[in-house]
């Protein structure tokens, strides 16, 4: 399991694993087990806090990994954020070696965080995980980025923030290895990798 503030270089850390052991591991980014809002006005979409826990569906997360660590193809949700619903279809992943859940949250249920075997806190200060956030959100669409104002991140980040704070960074004391600095920590990247190279063995065990 990979957590660590939004921000914080969780997507560069899953990047480098991902390029050194391929096919050796599969990604599910928990951003795409959110609740389904879809039946829910406008007006009370606004007023969804999407960083709190509850806005997640746990049970959901736990069977998906569940059913993956027993080696079986699994079905994982798309969701739509535009509606802040699921879509109708999701996406076939295959069960691998080392099964990654990514997100913010990822170490936060009780239940969920007993399926792991191993841990990654990818840490960084919330300043510098306020202006990678800036730098993303605020590029153009066709860049690849969100199309937001700085006022609409930093307004955002309020509320981030204080989720973050109360919920999410005290789950950093579950992880086996925290990575300070986040994405930028080269050498503990590394080391990182030649950890969970060392603990595949490559004799097929499910790692998570």
């Amino acid at each position: 399991m990979v957590a660590g503030a939004s921000g914080s270089g969780k997507s560069t850390v899953i990047e480098e694993i991902k390029h050194v052991l391929g096919d050796l591991c599969v990604v599910i980014p928990l951003d795409m087990f959110y609740l389904d809002f879809g039946a829910k006005t406008p007006e009370e979409q606004s007023q969804i806090n999407f960083d709190h826990p509850k806005a997640i569906d746990w049970r959901l997360v736990f069977h998906v990994l569940l059913s993956l660590k027993a080696g079986n193809p699994t079905l994982i949700p798309i969701y739509d954020f535009e509606t802040h619903s699921r879509k109708t279809t999701g996406t076939l992943v295959e069960a691998a070696p080392i099964i990654l859940l990514e997100g913010l949250m990822a170490l936060f249920d009780k239940e969920v965080r007993s399926l792991a075997h191993r841990a990654i806190f990818v840490d960084a200060e919330l300043d510098i995980c306020l202006q990678r956030r800036i730098a993303r959100d605020t590029k153009p669409v066709n860049e690849g980025g969100r199309g937001r104002s700085q006022d609409s991140v930093l307004k955002q980040w309020l509320q981030v923030r204080e989720m973050y704070r109360r919920f999410f960074e005290p789950t950093k004391q579950y992880a086996n290895i925290v990575l300070p600095e986040g994405g930028h920590n080269k050498e503990g990247i590394h080391i990182l990798l030649c950890w969970l190279r060392y603990e595949l063995g490559f004799n097929g065990q499910t790692e998570e």
